[in-house]
């Protein structure tokens, strides 16, 4: 090692020395907060704003097998989606996959309304199947990209 070298370690170590005689662990741990804090506003600063763009998509459905919304206006992904069934028939509803479970347990019933509210654009795609293999609905899907 240098004389340099030695000289830039032996400093700063003098200086750690220093920073932990002056800084109580009180200090410390404020600091730690306040640098959390201001990670959380830059999050919230980045966050995503809707881009103000509507799309609106009609779904028939027919039977239990799960049927994809298909907007021809815009793309994926969504910050707000509202689901209408005009029926007959009670559907369920799947966010971004089709999974064993529905986003709610009970099925939409004819006149019922779903609104599907994210802070961050998180709708990829919704799925729709009837809760019979006889079922037939229709719905009115009102995207918010």
């Amino acid at each position: 090692m240098s004389k340099q070298e030695t000289m830039l370690k032996r400093v700063k170590e003098m200086v750690e020395q220093e920073i932990e005689r002056v800084v109580s662990p009180e200090t410390v741990t404020l600091l730690d907060d306040i640098s959390r804090g201001i990670n959380d506003l830059k999050r919230l600063q980045e966050a995503q704003v809707p881009e103000g763009l509507k799309d609106e998509v009609a779904v028939t459905v027919s039977g239990m097998n799960a049927v994809p919304m298909q907007p021809k206006r815009t793309k994926p992904p969504y910050f707000r989606a509202t689901v209408f069934s005009d029926g007959p028939d009670p559907v369920y509803v799947f966010l971004n996959d089709v999974k064993p479970e529905a986003i709610r347990e009970a099925p939409l019933n004819s006149g019922d309304k779903l609104d599907i509210d994210t802070t961050e654009a998180k709708i990829e795609a919704l799925f729709f199947a009837c809760t019979t293999s006889t079922g037939q609905a229709s719905l009115r899907i009102h995207l918010l990209k």
